[in-house]
């Protein structure tokens, strides 16, 4: 069932800008009507979730749930088994299961997925109808845990606690408290990282991966782009978590930090500032003089390589302006990717932006006037 204590301190968290301010009396993400339009809890749930390839994604809710929000954004994925992120499961709760209970329905769908998926992780979706019915949805999670031997983890996301920010959180608080410490590996690489937050959507992970790994960091585990349960299972044996741009599970890293004294990081990877700056935060949080100076010949290597390519864009770019409606992290990331290939970025917008990313987005767009980018 949903937990009043844990929404109402994910709409306080502590780690955001806003928040911090003693003084004033702040909060995100707090439902109003009208608010899920942009993205209900549960939407954002499935986000934070969906690139775990190798996990079943299960809905317990009418078909109207499911049709409205699967594959919400789409991931790319390395995974050679059977991807079941592109595949829809739900329940379909109808009236009579309002009436009488929708608990029979969800064992025999888990029941079914367990035998002919055979994914190494289900995900179990409560949404405001089967909130609202009050099925234990726990109680079969568990028991149905015990005859499979595999993790199968209810997320608590209805639709009517918030918006879909905090359906990322509530999505990461599933992985914490249910995935997260339950696995250990053969051993423990001094410089492991966990990359949270990037979803791959380009595949653009699988760009800069391969340069953290020429440097000598090993990626302990991703959440969410191109996720493996297991691995995910020992992101706690990591040293550092980078969150890559998106700031939606920052309760994550913070909790993280609490229990297994992990610190973190936040960076961005778009063009070539933001990705040098990225790297050598890494490798500044290590405070190895080798692993800074293998970090240093990797950069000078791939900025030479890659000034060599953009010299034709550059001329074609040459003089051209352009203005962002993205919001988020993006109104300062992608303005600093367009500015490392030769275009002024005259204008950014700001909408669902956090503080700390209109604070950084003011520092990347000098002209910055907050009442006309609202």
């Amino acid at each position: 069932m949903v937990n009043r204590k844990l929404i109402k301190e994910l709409l306080n968290e502590s780690s955001c800008t806003h928040n911090k301010d003693k003084d004033k009396k702040g909060g995100c993400d707090k439902p109003k009507p009208g608010a899920t339009s942009g993205g209900c809890a549960f939407e954002g749930a499935q986000i934070a979730l969906f690139p775990y390839a190798d996990a079943a994604h299960l809905v317990h809710a009418p078909a109207t749930c499911q049709g409205a929000s699967w594959e919400t954004r789409a991931t790319l994925t390395s995974y050679e088994g059977e991807d079941n992120t592109p595949l829809g499961y739900y329940t379909d709760i109808t009236t009579n299961d309002v009436i009488f209970g929708g608990h029979e329905k969800l064992e025999k769908s888990i029941e079914y997925i367990a035998e002919h998926k055979k994914p190494k992780a289900i995900f179990v979706y409560e949404t405001c109808v089967t909130a609202m019915i009050g099925d234990d949805m726990d109680n079969i999670a568990m028991r149905m845990e015990e005859k499979y031997k595999i993790p199968i983890v209810v997320v608590h996301a209805p639709g009517f606690v918030g918006g879909k920010n905090l359906g990322s959180r509530l999505g990461g608080e599933a992985v914490l408290n249910h995935l997260i410490g339950t696995r250990e590996p053969e051993e423990i690489h001094p410089f492991g990282i966990n990359l949270i937050g990037d979803y791959n959507v380009t595949g653009d992970m699988w760009e800069y991966t391969p340069l953290l790994e020429k440097i000598g960091i090993k990626i302990v585990s991703t959440l969410a782009g191109d996720g493996r349960i297991e691995k995910i299972q020992m992101a706690h044996t990591a040293k550092l978590n980078v969150i890559v741009c998106a700031k939606s599970l920052i309760t994550l890293t913070r909790k993280m930090e609490e229990q297994y004294q992990i610190p973190h990081v936040s960076v961005s990877f778009y063009g070539k500032r933001d990705t040098s700056n990225a790297i050598r935060s890494i490798v500044n949080a290590f405070g190895d003089e080798t692993l800074s100076q293998k970090a240093e010949e990797v950069i000078k290597e791939e900025e030479e390589k890659l000034e060599q390519r953009l010299i034709p864009y550059r001329k074609i770019l040459e003089g051209k302006k352009a203005i962002l409606n993205t919001g988020g992290n993006k109104s300062w990331s992608i303005a600093s990717a367009l500015q490392d290939i030769g275009i002024e970025v005259v204008a950014t917008s700001i909408r669902k932006a956090t503080l700390e990313d209109i604070e950084i987005a003011k520092e990347y767009v000098p002209i910055f006037d907050e009442s006309t980018c609202q």
